[in-house]
């Protein structure tokens, strides 16, 4: 934060112009950034973040001055009888950790004093509507206020989002720890559901399997699960799960726990009960190739990478298997350079996570590295009114996904992959049998080499000793037949 600027972080829709609210709706979510700076699960109070000047103006001389103050609602009678008790704003700066604590009500006059001599406001633009038309107001009527009296006041509204986009990209030891326990329940609850399978008639029961395990162990969803029966698949951030599952019907799930704020995502699918329609055998030859893309990226993740290299290998892969498929025709490159794939994968395959589902972080040529969480999701979706395809192709929607985290060791670990994906049975029976018959086939040919190889040295060892006797005899036929001359000679010569 530069000097002569204050940072605001809300933590809910707070509206400065009414009166603090006794009661907040519990759905209304909080802010992700107002938990990471101060660890306090509330959606009513406010932060106030100040930095000193340059020097120019009375009130804040000294830039490298700093200043935490927290705005809550003061505890009363009311507040304890319906919701409970509340710390009292200094209670709850003092267990912060911050310099002062302050009712929440005293805000707007506290912060028309504040804002003279400061330049910058860093403020989250756009998220908090009601807040956003207050300190815009606010710095129109200090600017006229500062130009009559000769005050610096707020010139820059500045948007806070980079800097804790910056800031909360690597996680902690701690903040992995937690992101591993989320992902240790969603893997338990996905695996919950895949038993009742079988029993599931709506979608709506499969949400609930999920909701139920999260909850059971200490968790929440992290966002609304994903139960998409059929072409729903197809929708993208499908969350009605109000229709029934039919036996034709294939299945997504796409859902995560959230734990101590921190959350997990993973997805994955499952086919027709009855396998031998001809629907259901191209949703397993769909289903198996973005499992084939999905197994190849998440091996391909390196630190150092970028996530648009792993996005540009998936659409690549992808492409390939829409093309074996013959769902596109066409050159690979064409097809990339025209977009044209968007129509069947029209998504990122990553995003980064953390307090947030879809964490925030920067993409544009960030590189990978220790302590980053992210998604692997390849996918393929043929809308059911597709007229390019083939019937059997209509309405096939399925994205496989996981969690990962690059450790302190740089080590690239899938946080999900406890959960299995679905196999088909048949296809992984006859990869066995293959490789079954392949290893009895190098048993043979191994052993066939060994016999041959020892024959081999057999006959060489016959052979050498068929020559060491061969030499043997000449030597001895040769020595006799000179003993037997000389001694002939010898007797001519007496």
């Amino acid at each position: 934060m530069q000097p002569a600027s204050v940072m605001l972080i809300p933590a809910g829709n707070y509206n400065p112009t009414q009166a603090v609210p006794q009661n907040i709706d519990d759905s209304q979510p909080q802010s992700s950034n107002f938990f990471y700076i101060s660890g306090y699960n509330d959606k009513q109070s406010l932060i106030f973040l100040w930095r000193g000047g340059d020097g120019k103006d009375s009130k804040n001389t000294n830039k490298n001055s700093t200043k935490q103050i927290i705005f809550s609602p003061s505890p009363t009678a009311s507040t304890a009888l319906w919701t409970g008790e509340l710390l009292s704003p200094d209670k709850l700066a003092r267990s912060m950790m911050f310099d002062n604590g302050l009712p929440l009500d005293a805000f707007t006059v506290f912060i028309k004093e504040r804002l003279q001599g400061i330049k910058n406001i860093y403020y989250p633009i756009g998220e908090k509507s009601q807040l956003d038309n207050y300190i815009c107001d606010l710095v129109n009527q200090l600017s006229n206020h500062g130009l009559r009296q000769g005050i610096t006041t707020p010139k820059n509204i500045i948007t806070s989002e980079d800097m804790f986009a910056s800031m909360r990209l690597v996680k902690s030891s701690t903040e992995l720890s937690k992101i591993k326990r989320a992902a240790a329940i969603s893997v338990g609850g996905h695996k919950r559901l895949a038993d009742q399978l079988h029993n599931l008639k709506h979608e709506y029961q499969g949400e609930a399997d999920l909701s139920y395990h999260y909850k059971l162990n200490g968790g929440t969803a992290a966002f609304p699960s994903i139960v998409a029966a059929g072409k729903n698949a197809c929708v993208l951030h499908y969350t009605k799960n109000d229709q029934a599952i039919k036996p034709s019907d294939s299945l997504l799930v796409d859902s995560g726990a959230a734990l101590d704020h921190y959350v997990a995502d993973m997805t994955r699918c499952y086919p027709p009960r009855n396998l031998n329609t001809s629907k259901a055998k191209a949703y397993v030859e769909v289903y198996e190739e973005v499992l084939s893309v999905h197994k190849r990226l998440c091996k391909a993740v390196k630190p150092g990478m970028t996530l648009a290299e792993l996005h540009k290998k998936a659409v690549n892969w992808l492409v390939d298997s829409l093309l074996k498929l013959e769902i596109m025709q066409g050159e690979r490159r064409e097809i990339i350079r025209a977009g044209v794939y968007n129509r069947y994968y029209p998504h990122q395959t990553s995003h980064w996570i953390g307090l947030d589902v879809h964490d925030l972080g920067l993409y544009q040529g960030q590189k990978l590295g220790k302590g980053m969480v992210f998604s692997i999701e390849p996918g393929l979706y043929i809308p059911a009114d597709d007229k390019r395809v083939e019937p059997h192709w209509r309405g096939i929607g399925v994205r496989i996904e996981d969690t990962l985290a690059i450790n302190s060791s740089g080590v690239v670990e899938n946080l999900t992959q406890g959960m299995p994906y679905w196999q088909n049975s048949q296809s992984s029976q006859s990869s066995q049998s293959k490789q079954s018959r392949q290893n009895r086939q190098n048993r043979q040919s191994k052993q066939s080499k060994q016999n041959r190889q020892s024959k081999q040295s057999k006959q060489s060892k016959q052979s050498k000793q068929n020559k060491q006797n061969s030499q043997s005899k000449q030597s001895k036929q040769s020595k006799q037949n000179s003993q037997s001359k000389q001694s002939k000679q010898s007797k001519q010569n007496s």
